[in-house]
């Protein structure tokens, strides 16, 4: 578990990483487009936490409109324009969905009691509307549908194949996200007292060329990579590593360079000759994402938190988790690498990483987990290991 001194800072450095974010959009939103200085709440950080903000001025294909993203920021009388999707859909953040017949079209709300209204030009439309859907207990909203801007996100990801299914997708596996943060809120409190105050959506998605990732652009948004067979434990543990992701953005943003003595772009491979071109940031991310993981596994093995095949999950994603924690605790053992503030984060990883190591090192190497592709196969775990699972753990 991390010290009470580490959950103090972690808890107390989210809002201070939040207001930074913030306050870079501010300036941003005023220097292109100073109108909504009038409109909006300036002070309110949540005005400006929602990263489709920043979507709609980088993005030379402009999916959504500002009044469409400020919505429910905006004073309720005024006339919105907004923008359908391909499929006729209008996303309004923190409200809902309408489903109107007008792919790519320029539309217009207006607030009429008891609802609203929507407008092609002067001609009143009909819609369906779909209400915001959020993760029980919390303000993360769980997207049925794809979000705005995710086309070209996608397509810089895996230009060969870009395209994503959702809706049926997260349809299947909604239950099993709300039963990983059930979990989490009973047996993690303090990650998620995290989770509440660093995230704003969860998209599920479906492309096997594709894993799940957060990044900074688009702060507060986790991207889960599922298909049909996915557990509850794999979303445990894609929670636990994207929404970890985010979370540490937010406490690193402002001091990401007071970290390391060297720069936090420069790759791996200049310090570790390993071939590993990823930014060293990016991987002292692990760090943080390996430790929540463990600590949760440790919990679901000491409360007996799983039964018969799901607790062999947990066994199996235990084990290659630790080995590849190994690594990256290795990677960083130089010196020289950290600043006094970076050496403090990293010894607290590496403390845990040490009694969990001690705990459950038979537990590590008893096992084969050389078979496993970079997403846990449960499946490949067994048939390289179903003598010793059936002797010793069942």
């Amino acid at each position: 578990m991390f010290t009470p001194e580490f959950i103090t800072y972690i808890t107390d450095t989210i809002p201070v990483g939040n207001r930074m974010f913030a306050n870079d959009v501010r300036r941003f939103v005023y220097a292109h487009n100073n109108e909504y200085y009038q409109l909006v709440n300036f002070e309110d950080d949540e005005v400006f936490l929602d990263s489709l903000l920043i979507s709609c001025f980088l993005n030379e294909k402009k999916e959504t409109t500002l009044d469409q993203i400020l919505f429910k920021h905006l004073p309720e009388e005024r006339l919105k324009e907004v923008k359908a999707d391909d499929k006729g859909r209008v996303y309004v953040p923190g409200l809902g969905y309408f489903l109107t017949s007008y792919p790519h079209e320029t539309l217009w709300i207006k607030a009429e009691s008891p609802s609203y209204a929507l407008y092609k030009a002067e001609e009143r439309i009909d819609f369906k509307f779909i209400p915001v859907k959020y993760i029980p207990e919390t303000s993360i909203e769980i997207a049925p549908f794809k979000l705005p801007y995710s086309n070209e996100l996608f397509n810089e990801i895996n230009p060969k194949n870009p395209e994503i299914e959702v809706e049926e997708i997260t349809k299947q596996h909604e239950d099993k996200v709300v039963t990983a943060f059930r979990m989490l809120k009973e047996h993690f409190p303090e990650f998620y007292q995290w989770l509440m105050l660093s995230m704003k959506k969860i998209q599920v998605f479906k492309n096997p060329e594709i894993w799940s990732f957060a990044a900074v652009r688009l702060y507060g948004n986790s991207y889960l990579s599922a298909h049909e067979k996915r557990s509850v434990l794999f979303f445990l543990e894609d929670i636990l590593h994207q929404c970890a992701h985010n979370l540490f953005f937010a406490v690193t943003y402002f001091e990401r360079k007071e970290l390391f003595n060297i720069s936090p772009e420069e790759n791996l491979d200049s310090f570790a000759q390993n071939g590993d071109h990823r930014d060293i940031y990016g991987v002292f991310h692990g760090l943080f994402t390996q430790s929540c993981i463990s600590i949760f596994f440790d919990t679901c093995l000491e409360k007996n938190l799983f039964t018969g095949k799901e607790k062999l999950e947990v066994i199996g994603r235990l084990s290659d988790n630790m080995k590849r924690w190994t690594k990256m605790i290795e990677l960083f053992s130089q010196e020289g690498i950290f600043t006094e503030m970076g050496e403090q984060f990293y010894f607290e990883f590496k403390r845990i990483y040490e009694e969990m190591h001690q705990k459950y090192h038979k537990l590590i190497y008893d096992f084969d987990t050389s078979n496993q592709p970079y997403i846990f196969c449960f499946d490949k775990f067994y048939e390289a290991n179903a003598d010793k699972l059936e002797e010793e753990y069942v």
